[in-house]
């Protein structure tokens, strides 16, 4: 995905890497942002490639911390809204 010359999106793989009879090749996802005053490129591991004998099998990675930073942030703004609307009880209730 690209849009113009400012923001991109692609899916690159790496280097393989011969070890016991397999072939290993890491997958990455990247963003890239492009700016007159510079850039940002966030990089993120998505999978790896085996090939064993010719058999080429995808081995998702799994990425736990952006899992739970999610489920932080879904925390928090569940809060806040559970805090919000006991907030707003208790003043119509005149307490």
């Amino acid at each position: 995905m690209q849009l113009g010359n400012i923001l991109s999106w692609e899916t690159r793989e790496g280097p393989a890497i011969n070890a016991h009879g397999r072939t290993v090749t890491p997958v990455a996802q990247a963003l890239h942002l492009h700016t007159p005053f510079g850039g940002l490129v966030w990089n993120r591991p998505v999978a790896v490639l085996v090939d064993e004998g010719g058999m080429v099998t995808r081995q998702p990675i799994v990425d736990v911390t952006r899992i739970a930073l999610w489920a932080m942030a879904g925390g928090a703004a569940l809060a806040l809204m559970i805090t919000g609307l006991l907030g707003r009880g208790s003043r119509a209730t005149g307490e």
